[in-house]
């Protein structure tokens, strides 16, 4: 039994080093890191405040968003009219209802008028993906 356990043992140690192979990660990463970084834009964390509920109090929203822009010089163009952008997702919440948003379907709706919104504020079509990395209605 020693002799069983013995040797599968040194076969372990003697394959081991071929099964791992540093070369095919090292190229992987290697590649990626050549490949041009997509542009994103990250928003900052929002706060929003919702137009009036039933209970009295106005519903709030925590919204985190992800964005990748069409191309890098869209980034410029994000930078000069932040403002307008801003105001734009922030006018678009102010008009809806608490109630409006616990649809699970709605989120999608209110992602695809805010991706719209938000290349009217550009005045160009630069949003490419939006993605929610928070979405908490309270």
């Amino acid at each position: 039994m020693t002799n069983i356990l013995r040797a599968l043992i040194v076969g372990l140690f003697a394959i081991g080093p071929l099964m791992a192979n540093p070369a095919p990660v090292w190229a992987a990463g290697q590649s990626s890191a050549a490949q041009p970084a997509e542009p994103v834009y990250d928003f900052a964390p929002m706060t929003i405040f919702l137009a009036g509920g039933t209970t009295g109090r106005a519903p709030q929203l925590r919204l985190d968003m992800h964005m990748t822009l069409r191309s890098v010089e869209d980034s410029a163009l994000m930078e000069q009219q932040l403002p307008r952008i801003m105001d734009a997702i922030r006018v678009y919440f102010f008009g809806l209802h608490g109630e409006d948003l616990r649809d699970p379907s709605a989120i999608e709706l209110v992602r695809r008028e805010l991706v719209q919104r938000i290349d009217a504020a550009a005045g160009a079509p630069i949003c490419e993906e939006l993605l929610f990395t928070q979405f908490l209605l309270y």
